[in-house]
């Protein structure tokens, strides 16, 4: 009786590792999904989204490309000159970049995501800022790879995706 007992004993401890280490496991495959950046999709559907909510004219709408050609400026050069036409500041950091179309001509564009330094607040020209200002969490920039259309910069707030580190800020 008293091995039996123990046998049961053994076995409940068994299946309570077992379940332990599976709820463990999953946990840990959460934590590793949660953590991974947002995918360059995701940020571009942001981006879309705002610009379908707020009826921009004509319609503006930015796709990857699945096959992207070869062209004149590499996506490094495309950041430096994100960096610069948006006035991002010194040591912003390149999140993604991608080749895209866009609805704004036939040529690709670089699709610059960045992380300029500071705590990302909304932009309040000529207005004092509320009380608790909206935390930006992307910053875009759209670069022509060819002609002389201007870089587009835009920025936002959305809930799909997380909030952009903060570094370089001055107390």
């Amino acid at each position: 009786m008293k091995s039996r007992v123990y046998g049961r004993v053994r076995e409940l401890r068994s299946l309570g590792l077992v379940a332990g280490l599976l709820i463990l496991a999953v946990v840990a495959a959460g934590v590793i999904l949660a953590s991974r950046p947002p995918s360059i999709a995701t940020r571009l559907a942001v981006v879309n989204a705002m610009y379908s909510a707020i009826h921009a004219d004509p319609p503006w709408k930015a796709t990857l490309i699945s096959n992207p050609p070869v062209v004149p400026i590499s996506a490094e050069e495309a950041a430096n000159r994100a960096v610069v036409a948006c006035h991002e500041g010194a040591g912003t950091k390149t999140i993604a970049t991608a080749l895209v179309n866009t609805s704004q001509g036939p040529n690709p564009e670089w699709a610059v995501f960045l992380n300029p330094p500071g705590k990302h607040f909304g932009v309040y020209v000529g207005m004092e800022p509320p009380r608790h200002p909206a935390i930006l969490n992307w910053y875009a920039a759209f670069v022509p790879v060819r002609g002389s259309q201007p870089i587009f910069c835009t920025f936002g707030r959305s809930t799909r995706l997380p909030a952009l580190p903060v570094f370089g800020s001055q107390k």
